[in-house]
């Protein structure tokens, strides 16, 4: 059965669109739409279909030329920048591969699905997935034997009462700064998110190093010239004892008898109390080793004479150290700076500091003009060190804050 639709009546606007050169099927959109009917109202009785009526091309004349539509304003041509690409500026001063990647909107179509075809190792999301790979079996085995051999889990029946939480495999792609896959990572974790406060765990709170503490032994390191190494703990969450009574599930493909779990004895990534037992585990070992922990930064170990060792710190940050002995051949140079409340000179030879001090203005002194307070800082410059400039010439020089 074929279905029909009325004939749309042609207006005059549509025989001046046909005139024009204009296509039909465009021009009956601004027709009225007919009407729509159901399939039950169709008539029974089969009908011809019929067509809208294309009627003949208007006769072309040199005089009256027809308006055709131009390939170009049916199809205009796609808007390319010819602008230069860059780099951001603040990938200067690093080397990565994303600084040279190419968006896939620069490319055609069927380049980039080649292009995106030349990578062909992805993270897998399951362990159905990984399984169809030989490189991430290798990956888990890996991880299995390196749990096995810390003794991480002891495989026991679920005693009553009890529920062991949940667990995942979490594959991740290592990559080179080139862009090259250096490994395939395969990481065994719980799924913490399921732990009960008070049944799986107690207390979750891990302190961390202080921003300050790293800057200010860093800044010390640099100005006394102390070697620096820097060293990094493969499965360091792993090290740590679980004083809780934690059960898990068994890892997918780590074949158990039917009804047993995992009693875990360390802790595991994503845990609850996996920070603070590491921190606890690390802490005991530092000062069983004879480190010192800090009372303003617990993550912070020292180790050795540390009342010698604050002394000498304190003498080296309170005292200018001489660095050049005074030559009486040579002029001194007397360095001034007098700000608003106090005065700092500096005596130097050949650039090289001799001594110094600083003293406060009175408030009286403090209101004196710029040329008085001056002439009370080379004052007090030469009653200080008048063993040194009364036999010498020396050169004075005044710096002034704008």
């Amino acid at each position: 059965m074929s279905i029909s639709f009325p004939t749309p009546s042609l207006s005059p606007v549509l025989l001046l669109f046909f005139a024009l050169g204009f296509d039909p099927m465009d021009a009956a959109v601004l027709s009225p739409a007919p009407p729509m009917h159901s399939a039950s109202s169709l008539p029974s009785s089969p009908t011809t279909t019929q067509s809208l009526p294309i009627p003949a091309p208007a006769p072309t004349s040199t005089s009256s030329p027809t308006l055709q539509p131009s390939s170009s304003a049916l199809n205009p041509p796609l808007c390319k920048t010819t602008r230069t690409i860059t780099k951001p500026q603040r990938l200067n001063d690093f080397v990565c591969h994303t600084t040279s990647c190419v968006p896939t909107v620069h490319l055609t179509l069927a380049y980039a699905c080649f292009v995106a075809s030349l990578s062909t190792l992805r993270e897998p999301r399951t362990y159905k997935q990984a399984t169809q790979h030989q490189e991430w079996v290798d990956a888990m085995q890996q991880e299995i034997l390196a749990l096995e051999k810390i003794h991480t889990w002891d495989v026991t029946p679920l005693p009553p009462g009890k529920h062991p939480i949940g667990c995942k495999w979490v594959f991740k792609l290592k990559m080179r700064d080139d862009g090259s896959v250096e490994s395939c990572k395969a990481r065994f974790v719980a799924k913490g998110f399921s732990q009960i406060e008070g049944v799986d765990y107690a207390e979750c709170f891990s302190p961390v190093a202080k921003a300050v503490t790293v800057r200010l032994f860093l800044a010390i390191s640099s100005a006394f010239g102390w070697p620096l190494h820097q060293l990094d703990i493969n499965n360091a969450f792993l090290q740590g004892f679980i004083d809780d009574e934690v059960y898990m599930q068994p890892p997918e493909g780590y074949l158990v008898q039917s009804g047993h779990v995992c009693k875990l004895r360390k802790s595991l990534y994503s845990l609850k109390q996996a920070s603070r037992q590491w921190n606890q585990e690390l802490t005991s070992k530092l000062l069983s080793f004879g480190f010192s922990q800090s009372g303003h930064d617990h993550c912070l170990f020292v180790k050795g004479a540390a009342a010698t060792a604050f002394i000498a710190l304190k003498k080296a940050m309170l005292f200018l150290p001489v660095l050049q002995l005074p030559n009486f051949s040579q002029p001194f140079d007397v360095m001034m700076d007098a700000s608003q409340v106090a005065v700092g000179p500096v005596l130097s030879q050949q650039r090289h500091p001799v001594a110094f001090f600083s003293k406060k203005m009175s408030p009286k002194m403090q209101a004196s003009s710029t040329y008085e307070r001056e002439m009370f800082a080379i004052t007090e410059a030469v009653r200080k060190w008048h063993q040194y400039l009364l036999v010498v010439d020396f050169i004075y020089i005044q710096i002034r804050r704008v």
